[in-house]
């Protein structure tokens, strides 16, 4: 194989070959799996000393019409029989092994350790699955994926200080042929299928609650509150906002499980929140909100409810433009994955939430109590009270 035929995907992925994980998130088209297993090959040809490589896929479908195919492309003329063990799916490279591997059985994440893996299309595998091979691999973890929803790649793995994060899409890939780039660009007037597949964005998901939102570093210098969501096996979340004009920001504070309220009160102090400042708690928690002002948080209050309280909290909230800072990552994670019930079955949305990635989105309800009437679903400017 030579060089003379690589990807600015395959050239990031030597910029960043000092990162122990490499994240790479793309639309079709864009080369990240053949740029993977180029870099995987020669890696395994230049060493020279053994190594263990490890390339995973979903099941053993996606191995064959997939990774195994393009590996052997990639190979060329210097494959052969010899150095191909079909019956269990690796290849003999120089002094190393190339191995190919389904997860479709769970107890397969749990073998032997590697020195280097490769998780094809990672969001089709369990965030356990991950964590059981990623904890067996001693070099380095390389990540790939179609971005069709948030999950734990984007949200946990990617902002890792050890890892690198690089998007891709058709645009970067100037082997692609003629006929496959038409056949992506026809497709744009299919906004979330092009937004996924055409740039390489995070696609939305079908009945989502949340309007689309923008990341942005830091917040505002502008008068904020916060809303507090107590949990214990689910999450207890601090979050602040303030709303500036037509936009809305906000910020996370922390997002943890596991929280009594002496140790919400202990973060809060880590974090130093002033004592006074203004937070609207879940009002269906009047202990926890006693027990937190024991704790010297006296401008914590219950929060404003009423009859269809989540319904108008939601519709306030697409009244504006909303700016999210990068480091509130579950928040992040909540906005884009939160569903109405109805989503995905062919039905009617209903104005009911699903369970599952409300807690931020409650949390920020509560914040801006002072601003929404459970009866009308707004009132006067943040600030103002």
């Amino acid at each position: 194989m030579t060089l003379d035929c690589t990807t600015k995907c395959f050239d990031s992925i030597l910029k960043n070959s000092a990162k122990r994980i490499q994240v790479i998130q793309g639309g079709s088209g864009a080369g990240k799996t053949y740029s993977i297993l180029q870099f995987l090959y020669i890696v395994a040809y230049q060493s020279t000393v053994p190594l263990i490589i490890t390339v995973v896929a979903e099941t053993y479908h996606f191995l064959a019409n997939g990774v195994i195919r393009d590996f052997i492309r990639i190979l060329g003329d210097n494959y052969n029989e010899s150095m191909h063990n079909k019956s269990t799916n690796s290849f003999t490279i120089g002094k190393s092994i190339v191995e190919f591997m389904s997860v479709d059985q769970p107890h397969k994440a749990r073998g032997a350790r590697r020195d280097i893996l490769f998780i094809n299309e990672c969001n089709a595998v369990p965030k356990e699955t991950y964590t059981q091979l990623e904890i067996r691999t001693r070099k380095k973890v390389f990540l790939d994926f179609n971005p069709v929803q948030d999950f734990y790649a984007i949200s946990e793995v990617a902002h890792q200080d050890n890892a690198s994060y690089e998007i891709f899409t058709y645009k970067d890939n100037p082997f692609l042929e003629p006929e496959i780039v038409q056949s992506i660009e026809s497709r744009r007037n299919q906004a979330n299928w092009f937004r996924i597949f055409g740039e390489g964005q995070v696609g939305f998901i079908e009945g989502r609650i949340m309007p689309d939102f923008t990341q942005i570093e830091n917040m505002p210098n502008i008068p904020t509150t916060c809303g507090m969501d107590f949990g214990f096996n689910d999450p207890s979340v601090l979050l602040e906002s303030g709303i500036q004009g037509d936009s809305l920001y906000v910020n996370q504070l922390f997002y943890e499980t596991g929280m009594t309220n002496q140790k919400i009160a202990r973060r809060m102090k880590q974090l130093h929140v002033p004592l006074d400042y203004l937070i609207f708690a879940d009002c269906a928690e009047p202990k926890s909100i006693f027990e937190i002002r024991q704790e010297g948080f006296k401008g914590i209050k219950g929060c404003l409810k009423g009859a269809d309280s989540f319904v108008h909290g939601v519709h306030f909230l697409s009244r504006y433009k909303i700016f999210v800072t990068k480091s509130s990552m579950q928040t992040i994670r909540d906005f884009r994955n939160a569903q109405w019930e109805g989503a995905n079955d062919g039905e009617t949305f209903l104005n009911t939430a699903k369970p599952g990635y409300l807690h931020a989105i409650d949390a920020l309800r509560y914040s801006l109590s002072n601003v929404i009437r459970p009866s009308t679903g707004f009132t006067a400017h943040i600030g103002k009270n």
